[in-house]
C-alpha cells in the first residue's frame, strides 16, 4: 500500500502538463456524476435514517393476530 501511494505522489510530482482539450461533453459528464452523486448521498441517509428511526421507535403488538390479515 505505501509503494501505491508513493508511485502516485511521484507520479503526482514529476507530471508533465497534457495541454488536453476540454469539450462540453466532459462538463456535462462531471455535472451529471455530481448530481447522481447527491442523489445517491440523499437515498443512502434516508434509508439510514429510517433504520435508526424503526430501531428506536415504539414496537406495538396486535392482540389479535387475525386482526392483520384483514
Amino acid at each position: 500500500m505505501i509503494r501505491l501511494f508513493a508511485l502516485v505522489l511521484i507520479s503526482a510530482i514529476f507530471a508533465k502538463p497534457a495541454y488536453a482539450y476540454i469539450d462540453a461533453a466532459l462538463g456535462s459528464l462531471v455535472l451529471q456524476s455530481v448530481i447522481a452523486g447527491f442523489f445517491t448521498f440523499l437515498v443512502f441517509c434516508r434509508s439510514w435514517i429510517h433504520k435508526v428511526k424503526s430501531f428506536f421507535g415504539k414496537k406495538t403488538a396486535n392482540a389479535n393476530p387475525s386482526e392483520q390479515a384483514e
